[in-house]
């Protein structure tokens, strides 16, 4: 694979708590990617951060929606 094939992706920082790598697994290769640094990756990957970044917004925002005040 080529570097001109690589998109650059930029993982945000976690809180205190969490792991400070992300693991991405797509058809059996892997990737283990930095929190808080730049990371180059093939435009499949990047896709996948970013699905799954979509996924969680759309959790936070029906949890947000739903929720009761108690």
């Amino acid at each position: 694979m080529s570097k001109a094939k690589l998109v650059e992706v930029l993982i945000p920082r976690g809180g205190k708590n969490e792991d400070p790598n992300v693991f991405v697994a797509i058809n059996g290769k892997t990737w283990l990617l930095p929190r808080g640094k730049t990371s180059l990756v093939p435009p499949e990957v990047a896709a996948e951060l970013a699905r799954a970044q979509m996924a969680q917004d759309r959790l936070d925002e029906y949890v947000a929606q739903n929720a009761r005040v108690q």
